[in-house]
């Protein structure tokens, strides 16, 4: 083995599951090039010494995030008849952005880990798969903490159809994100993998690192009425 690959899997072996949730949360919720880094250098040993993310195409994500909200916003109100459509595309940009500053400043720490054995793979019976673990990390975050009549507000505008009241509302919500008021602390669980105690771990669904946050913000979608 050589001093590269030896001081990598030393890394896999030394670092706990919550350390590698911080990498994760920082480099795909934070969108952190400089954790992107370090998640690289330590999934190295999985990856046959190659990077497991490319940092150019992150980097590009973060820079071009913008233009793709105002295109994701064209694209959401050109269902709409023409003569709204500008306004509309202006309410779902608002969302978008306030969305967007939300997750990427949400300040997450992974809080605990249970271990578990994969017993999906180790089922296999593949000798690689024999001690497959799995990493169940609980993690929280602090994140903007905004009036009820906020979400209220959108809601009713889009039951009622009402363009103008709802860039109003809109523009309330990205204005208390940008500068909150107070915060809340949201949680989540995710899973992290491995296929032996050397080597490291790994995850799965990255977007499924920012579900909690998304879920502790306001909607535009109306939730379905429990029967």
């Amino acid at each position: 083995m050589s001093i590269l690959s030896s001081g990598a899997a030393s890394a896999a072996s030394t670092l706990t599951p919550e350390q590698v949730a911080d990498l994760y949360i920082q480099t795909f919720v934070n969108r952190d090039l400089d954790s992107a880094r370090r998640l690289n250098e330590y999934l190295k040993p999985e990856f046959s010494g190659g990077d497991a993310y490319d940092l150019g195409e992150l980097r590009k994500f973060a820079e071009e995030k913008p233009q793709q909200d105002e295109a994701r916003a064209r694209d959401v109100a050109a269902e709409a008849p023409e003569a709204e459509r500008p306004v509309l595309a202006s309410a779902f940009l608002n969302y978008f952005q306030g969305t967007d500053h939300a997750v990427a400043n949400a300040k997450c720490k992974a809080t605990a880990s249970k271990l578990r054995p994969n017993d999906v793979q180790r089922a296999m019976g593949d000798e690689a798969f024999k001690d497959a673990e799995i990493a169940e990390v609980s993690f929280s975050c602090e994140i903007p903490d905004l009036d009820a009549g906020i979400e209220q507000e959108i809601l009713a505008a889009v039951a009622a159809q009402d363009s103008a009241r709802l860039v109003k509302g809109t523009e309330t919500f990205k204005a208390e994100v940008m500068k909150p008021k107070k915060l809340q602390t949201v949680t989540g669980t995710h899973n992290l993998f491995r296929t032996r105690p050397d080597s490291p771990w790994s995850s799965g669904a990255v977007d499924e690192w920012v579900t909690p946050i998304l879920a502790g913000l306001p909607s535009m979608q109306p939730q379905p009425t429990e029967q």
